[in-house]
């Protein structure tokens, strides 16, 4: 079993369990970042050319959904910090080592309700090989490669659209990823995505770690089997995620 060791940032989500606009009680190291955007691998998939949208929203066949605030789910348990996966992209394609990412954008709503709309985007974020079986986990921004694959929005309960699985055909650009010792800002965007689905958020985020998938039983800790990502998410719930 590899160890996995975890970057300043990443332990300061571990040691916090969520990072949200508001302060926290927990001192965790305040992380450094060096890398200002992080690029798409680039394919030879050809791009819609749909603008990226100005404001805090998402646009779905021309309709404009607000959006106020957004969060960050990192595969992987309180207890065992984040997952480490190996994954190919494309058919004989080189594998990384990556964590699993699921970012919620939605507009404000009441507590124990849920919102009337949102946006779910799945990527994996490339860890760091220290060359010696062990890893460090990356944030978006720290990262060489960042592969998203999937973007669903959701309209009251009901699901609006779905790229489902389709890596080259989904660009996600990390702007911003500022995580500081109890806050964490953000701009990231989609302006191409195989749908036409495109958002934008500028502002405050949550992010937190928490199972996106039941893992195998013989795989629930440490790097898993390299395998192709070449299907969509196993289904969940079309509700809001919720630490």
């Amino acid at each position: 079993m590899k160890k996995i060791f975890l970057s300043f940032a990443a332990l300061a989500l571990v040691a916090v369990g969520t990072v949200s606009c508001g302060g926290d009680d927990s001192s965790p190291v305040k992380p450094t970042t060096d890398t200002p955007t992080t690029d798409t691998p680039t394919t030879d998939s050809p791009s819609t050319d749909t603008p990226t949208p100005t404001g805090n929203k998402f646009v779905v066949d021309g309709v404009e959904y607000t959006i106020d605030a957004n969060s960050f789910t990192v595969h992987g348990t309180q207890s065992e910090g984040v997952y480490i996966n190996q994954y190919s992209y494309e058919e004989g394609g080189e594998a990384y080592f990556v964590s699993e990412w699921m970012a919620e954008a939605y507009p404000t709503f009441e507590e124990g309700g849920q919102p009337s709309h949102f946006i779910r985007v799945y990527f994996d974020v490339e860890a760091l090989d220290n060359g010696d079986n062990t890893f460090t986990v990356q944030m978006p921004n720290q990262a060489e490669n960042i592969f998203p694959y999937q973007i669903l929005t959701v309209k009251d309960g009901a699901l609006l659209s779905d790229t489902e699985y389709s890596y080259g055909n989904v660009s996600i650009n990390f702007n911003t990823f500022d995580l500081t010792e109890n806050s964490l800002n953000v701009n990231y965007n989609a302006s191409e995505t195989v749908n036409g689905a495109t958002f934008n958020y500028n502002g405050g985020s949550g992010l937190g770690i928490s199972l996106l998938y039941t893992p195998p039983a013989a795989q629930a800790k440490g790097v898993k089997n390299v395998g192709k990502r070449s299907q969509n998410m196993p289904k969940r719930s079309l509700e809001l995620n919720k630490f």
